[in-house]
Formats: structure tokens, C-alpha cells, sequence
């Protein structure tokens, strides 16, 4: 019974992060596909307008709700259950629904400090 409620363990290179959402252990994240279906729902002209938005001005409840139904529905069509994500409940409510999408674009396009030193040696090769 007990290992039932145990939060499951993530990869976070894949950009995996764990949810309790009916009171069901999820692991989660933004593939490619749901990154493209969270670019046609979003109001920015692109998806890195809309990262740059939520950088500057933070989370709009729509936009909890896009990051969130695009990750779900695709983890419900791949358990076999539908898309349907209307009536879910994520255990903690609005602010950990918030915390949620927050944790999830992080890991979909933050850089791990390795890569971004890595990135910055490229940087500085270049412009010598």
C-alpha cells in the first residue's frame, strides 16, 4: 500500500517531472509533438515568443491550462484512456497546476549548468 503513493523517480535529461494527479503518481514532460500542439494553441506567434513572454511576464492562467492538456492528453491517449483531460484533478490545486506547467517548460528548455558551459566555451571560441 505504501509504495502505491511513493513518488515515482524522473529523468530530468529527459525532461521528466512527477505529478499526483487523481491521486495517480504521473511522470510527465513535453515532447517534440506536444511542443508543437502547445505552439497551435498558444496566443504568441511562436513557441519561443511564448517562452520569452512567460520568462518576462510569467504563467496567464490559459496558459497553465494549454501546457497542462497538451501533456496530459498525450499521456492519457498513450494509457489508452482518451484525451479527455476536462475533470482531472491535480492534487495542491491552482497553484500546484501552476507549479506543474512551470516545472515542465523549465525542463523542456533549460540547459543542465554542464551545457551551458559548454555552450559559453563555444561562445568564447568563436569570438576569438
Amino acid at each position: 500500500m505504501f509504495l502505491r503513493f511513493r513518488k515515482p523517480a524522473v529523468n530530468p535529461l529527459r525532461g521528466e517531472v512527477a505529478a499526483c494527479i487523481d491521486s495517480q503518481w504521473r511522470i510527465l514532460r513535453l515532447d517534440l509533438d506536444a511542443l508543437a500542439r502547445l505552439e497551435s494553441r498558444v496566443p504568441d506567434a511562436s513557441l519561443l515568443q511564448f517562452v520569452e513572454r512567460v520568462a518576462t511576464q510569467g504563467l496567464q492562467v490559459t496558459d497553465v491550462g494549454h501546457v497542462l492538456s497538451v501533456v496530459l492528453s498525450d499521456q492519457m491517449v498513450a494509457q489508452g484512456q482518451g484525451a479527455d483531460v476536462e475533470g482531472l484533478h491535480i492534487t495542491g490545486g491552482y497553484l500546484a497546476a501552476h507549479k506543474l506547467a512551470v516545472e515542465l517548460l523549465h525542463a523542456a528548455f533549460a540547459m543542465s549548468p554542464a551545457q551551458a558551459s559548454s555552450v559559453q566555451g563555444e561562445k568564447d571560441e568563436t569570438t576569438q
